[in-house]
């Protein structure tokens, strides 16, 4: 069974790029690729659903999966620029470093906040920003000040 999950987390990774839809159609182009790449497994479309609906991180109807060696590049960016301030605010980083993401088929800062909650590290994640140390109170109302208001935060 893990292997059956792992093959339909590989063919979804390398046929739909930019996400894919827990519908009919997308369910049943993996299933078709699946027993193409695998005829001697058979899989429903249900499974496909299931796999996509656990392992994928969900933005606007689609989901998404992103590599281990996106996620491990992602959290060695995150750590210099933690390494450097104390907090990293998603959307920040994400308009900084579009291009950076978007080779990684990352398009918005919700699936960038969604990649790194769900993926291995330690770090402390917040609604709008996560930092390399738990935060105090302080951290926290300073955080909701910038957050709160429209002031630029360039050294991100």
């Amino acid at each position: 069974m893990e292997d059956k999950v792992k093959n339909v987390i590989e063919i979804i990774r390398g046929n739909f790029p930019n996400g894919i839809r827990d519908d009919f159609i997308d369910t049943n182009k993996v299933r078709k690729i699946y027993l193409t790449s695998y005829p001697d497994e058979n899989i429903t479309r249900d499974f496909v659903a299931v796999v996509i609906r656990t392992h994928g991180i969900e933005d606007g109807g689609r989901f998404y999966f992103t590599s281990n060696d996106n996620v491990e590049d992602i959290h060695r960016f995150i750590d210099e620029i933690l390494s450097v301030n104390s907090i990293a605010y998603y959307i920040k980083i994400y308009e900084n470093h579009s291009d950076f993401f978007a080779a990684m088929h990352i398009f918005s800062p919700d699936v960038l906040k969604k990649s790194l909650q769900t993926a291995v590290g330690g770090h402390f994640y917040f609604p709008e920003f996560c930092t390399a140390k738990r935060a105090t109170r302080l951290d926290y109302t300073i955080a909701k000040i910038f957050t709160g208001n429209s002031l630029s935060l360039d050294d991100v």
